[in-house]
């Protein structure tokens, strides 16, 4: 939520990061998510290469993508196999559960495979169906567990992070 939410302002003001990945998000000792690194490469090389797809020409669009890329990473603990593409990458969350349910849904929007052709117009419309997520699944953990400090299940930046590392 925190990246998508550092997209909405950044692109509020017209600016694309142009290299979204797992290397340019920054968690400081408070727990605050920094997004660095805005650049407008002329291409992406190596592992980072994923994070980026040419075939999507707008630059906005092109960082939901590689958020969507580092969410799957997230979800999965597995890297993102641009050669398989969107459609065949979501295949293999077929099997993983995801709380809440919608999130597949919300990565389908973002790989711009979502059925009807539905996709977020803008990062405003994403950051805030992720804070409706967040906001949902911390009140059912609330009430499951009143009296105890809740924290949203997710897989850390972590998985991502460990995705991106060069294979040993």
């Amino acid at each position: 939520l925190p990246v998508a939410e550092a997209l909405q302002f950044a692109h509020g003001y017209r600016i694309r990061h142009g290299h979204l990945h797992p290397d340019n998000v920054l968690i400081d000792e408070n727990g605050a998510v920094k997004v660095t690194d805005f650049a407008m490469p002329s291409h992406c090389s190596g592992s980072m290469q994923r994070y980026s797809n040419a075939n999507i020409a707008d630059g906005y669009a092109r960082d939901r993508f590689a958020l969507g890329v580092m969410l799957f990473e997230m979800l999965t603990g597995e890297k993102y196999v641009a050669a398989r593409g969107p459609q065949r990458n979501f295949a293999l969350l077929e099997n993983v559960k995801i709380q809440p349910a919608n999130l597949k849904l919300a990565l389908q929007k973002l790989w711009n495979i979502a059925p009807n052709q539905a996709c977020y117009v803008d990062s405003k419309q994403l950051a805030d169906e992720l804070r409706a997520m967040a906001d949902h699944l911390w009140r059912r953990e609330q009430a499951d567990s009143p009296g105890e400090q809740a924290a949203i299940p997710s897989k850390s930046l972590e998985a991502a992070h460990a995705a991106t590392a060069p294979a040993e």
